[in-house]
């Protein structure tokens, strides 16, 4: 519930249903420094309304053959950097430099990471 309440302020008191489904048949991507996910959210409040989110999903794996590798250059935590703030700016740059250059980059709606070794 806190990431439903942190990106689409539904409070849990109002909350009546939450469903998690993976999202088709080829969803899962596991690799060497993150696993991922295509997930649909569907979200039935008290008052009857239903919200369906579809997201992708990228997490640590709690157990990564790379994790010297992972610490060394901390890629995980670039990757959030990346999606943003860099790709932010660099899509305004594009737009405003009137080029023709399409750029596709997901909108991050919930970054975490935890430093617990």
């Amino acid at each position: 519930f806190h990431i439903l309440k942190e990106i689409y302020n539904h409070n849990r008191d109002r909350v009546e249903k939450v469903e998690v489904t993976k999202d088709g048949t080829h969803c899962d991507i596991k690799g060497n420094l993150s696993d991922s996910a295509r997930l649909r959210i569907f979200v039935k409040t008290v008052e009857g309304v239903e919200y369906y989110y579809h997201w992708f999903v990228k997490v640590q794996p709690v157990l990564h053959i790379d994790k010297d590798l992972e610490s060394k250059f901390n890629a995980f935590k670039n990757e959030i950097e990346f999606y943003s703030q860099i790709g932010c700016d660099l899509k305004k740059f594009i737009e405003e430099s009137s080029a023709d250059v399409q750029l596709d980059l997901p909108e991050m709606l919930f970054a975490e990471v935890e430093d617990d070794g």
